[in-house]
């Protein structure tokens, strides 16, 4: 049976292009609002749900906020405008999966919504074969060398994936910087959130950020914060995600789409371990374990400039 996916937006060329993209790979049901989307959940929970931020009837935020109160855990992707990706952000720190800027390409949103998809998937598997690992039944049969073995949140017993799970074994207890290469989709942020969970800063929060979705713009001030009128629409001062990840572990994913200036600025921050907020001269210290992850092939960024060697 195919998974099924929530869209929501007030707009309904949007809806009707969605779920023409989207209907080959899964079942689509679509709202009209935030009201009309709770009503569906109230129904029955979906599989995903890809929902605009602002509505007339309220925010993206609520129907995040419902999803997750009725105990679902299901990939939750925000659309937004350029002028409102601050508040996309901070829904991902309410553990929204991502967020997508209008306008987009119908087809990234299809793999991106498929990826989440996939490794929710993944998650529900790995959470199934430990639960019967704790409670076995009596009459069961003892696993074959076959079986996929759980390693945390990753399944498979193929030497490579038993090559990783050493991998991640020796460098998870360290406070190293880690650099995960893999095509989209292989499951990267698992890994990270893997060698997360067993290192000495697991009882604190990974904090994650996709470097390609948040506009170049804003990246700067997202990670390293702003102090009150630093620019245009800084009302308050903000602590950024380096500050926000102290004393645990900070996921840069798809860095290799950095800028090479802000990539400047990344290295420093490693090397001093201390942040200076936009707008501000003093430094503040930090303590981040940093696990970066991309799909490009930076050895032959380093060559064309795109990629600082000093960050490498």
């Amino acid at each position: 049976m195919k998974p099924r996916v929530l869209i929501i937006d007030d707009k309904p060329n949007f809806l009707t292009l969605l779920s023409k993209v989207l209907g080959r790979d899964v079942q689509v049901v679509t709202a009209r609002g935030v009201r009309q989307a709770i009503s569906v959940l109230d129904e029955s929970m979906p599989d995903a749900v890809l929902c605009d931020l602002r509505m007339p009837d309220g925010d993206g935020l609520e129907v995040l906020r419902a999803l997750r109160g009725r105990g679902c855990a299901a990939p939750f992707i925000l659309m937004t405008a350029y002028a409102t990706v601050p508040t996309a952000v901070q829904a991902m720190r309410e553990g929204a999966y991502d967020y997508v800027t209008k306008p987009f390409d119908p087809d990234s949103v299809r793999d991106l919504v498929l990826r989440a998809l996939g490794e929710s998937a993944v998650l529900a598997q790995g959470a199934t074969a430990t639960r019967g690992e704790e409670t076995p039944s009596p009459t069961s049969s003892p696993p074959t060398e076959k079986a996929s073995v759980p390693f945390g949140r990753l399944l498979g017993d193929s030497p490579g994936m038993r090559e990783l799970y050493r991998m991640i074994d020796r460098v998870a207890p360290t406070d190293a910087t880690v650099l995960i290469l893999g095509e989209t989709g292989v499951g990267k942020e698992l890994v990270a959130r893997e060698v997360h969970d067993r290192s000495s800063r697991a009882g604190k929060r990974l904090v994650a950020v996709n470097c390609a979705a948040i506009p170049r713009s804003l990246i700067e001030s997202e990670l390293f914060g702003y102090a009150r009128g630093a620019f245009t629409g800084a009302t308050t001062d903000r602590a950024g995600l380096f500050e926000e990840a102290s004393h645990s572990t900070l996921f840069l994913d798809e860095i290799g789409e950095m800028r090479p200036t802000l990539q400047a600025k990344l290295t420093r921050v490693l090397e001093e371990k201390a942040v200076r907020r936009l707008g501000e001269s003093k430094e503040r210290k930090v303590d981040v374990r940093l696990i970066a992850a991309t799909h490009r092939d930076l050895p032959t960024m380093l060559k064309s400039g795109e990629f600082r060697e000093d960050l490498w």
